[in-house]
């Protein structure tokens, strides 16, 4: 598999290749058998960056390489050599590690990568199983797979998680976190305040579907009378199935990680994915006007107001929850549409 690697800036980082298994020719109870690894939610990731920002601590990023690779494989598993690899003929290749494709890796990864924090003195969250907590040292640790954010007070602690990693692990100290899952976080220390966003994903989705030079005017909502939403009538030409719910899966994924604003737009456009009219790709596209109109917003997470440290209040830390419903808004089955966002720290968490 190859892979290129782009910097916050836009410009190249650097070529990757890797070897990679069929995973879709295993077969289940002969060369795997569970496969579930979990993943951290992204409302964990968002309360972990607001109490960052909130308590000012340190924000490092590491990255385990080849992560798979560390952990030694239970099931007897046979690869067909690659191109270029000279093997004896009437010989295989036996995998001795969790090699990235296959159905069991993420578990093995997790579940060794789970052990060796228990050792260092790391408690599991009951709330996320991706986020540890050294109480002794006070370090907050969250892991996506190979990539792992550390809270801490004081650099020493920092440090002293990446040397006890690195005993066993082959990991690189990225310094202060710059940009995580495809997410750009960039902070002020001195105002206590932290900023999310995916503008680069976002003018790529933007290039993907030939949006980027679209033209717009700025406004204050991703959707206008959505209530004239209906399922597609027969006399009704429809869109290609395809395009529409590619369009509605990119932005999805910035609507998860960044873009709360895009939440009851894309609730409302995903209920006609498989039957898609022209009208309902009218109402896309111009979500997807919103949304170059709008492509650097940003999640802050910081004091209401520009004050400084020392006159840092922390009762704005409190947690605030909103909750809306439109009644019967659904014309056509009279059904309600109910939302919320719950604010921390100034910024929506969930």
């Amino acid at each position: 598999m190859f892979t290129v690697k782009i910097k916050n800036d836009g410009t190249l980082d650097w070529f990757k290749a890797r070897l990679v298994a069929r995973g879709f020719s295993q077969l289940y109870g002969v060369d795997y058998f569970e496969t579930f690894a979990p993943t951290v939610r992204m409302d964990t990731l968002r309360i972990f960056l607001a109490i960052a920002a909130m308590k000012d601590l340190e924000l490092i990023h590491m990255d385990v390489k080849n992560a798979f690779t560390e952990s030694p494989l239970k099931e007897k598993i046979y690869l067909k050599p690659p191109k270029g690899v000279q093997v004896t003929s009437g010989y295989a290749l036996r995998v001795l590690r969790s090699l990235y494709g296959l159905k069991q890796a993420a578990r093995d990864w997790n579940l060794l990568c789970r052990d060796q924090l228990r050792t260092m003195g790391f408690k599991q969250s009951l709330s996320d199983p991706c986020l540890f907590i050294h109480s002794v040292r006070n370090i907050q640790l969250l892991i996506y797979v190979d990539d792992l954010l550390c809270a801490t007070d004081d650099k020493a602690s920092s440090d002293w998680v990446y040397s006890e990693l690195s005993k066993r692990f082959t990991i690189k100290n990225l310094g202060p976190v710059s940009k995580l899952l495809g997410i750009r976080i960039t902070r002020n220390r001195r105002t206590r305040e932290l900023w999310l966003d995916q503008e680069q994903y976002l003018v790529q989705v933007l290039k993907k579907f030939g949006m980027e030079t679209a033209k717009y005017k700025k406004r204050g909502t991703p959707m206008r009378d959505y209530e004239k939403l209906r399922p597609r009538q027969l006399y009704e030409e429809r869109h290609d199935v395809n395009e529409y719910q590619q369009v509605v899966g990119s932005l999805m994924y910035a609507m998860v990680h960044t873009r709360p604003d895009l939440a009851f737009a894309l609730g409302k456009l995903s209920q006609y994915m498989q039957d898609p009219s022209e009208s309902h790709w009218t109402y896309l596209k111009a979500l997807l006007r919103y949304v170059r109109s709008s492509v650097g917003l940003q999640l802050r997470f910081g004091p209401r107001t520009n004050s400084t440290e020392s006159s840092y209040d922390r009762t704005k830390s409190k947690l605030t929850v909103y909750t809306d419903a439109d009644w019967a808004g659904q014309k056509s089955d009279r059904k309600s549409t109910s939302g919320g966002v719950a604010i921390l720290y100034s910024g929506p968490i969930y």
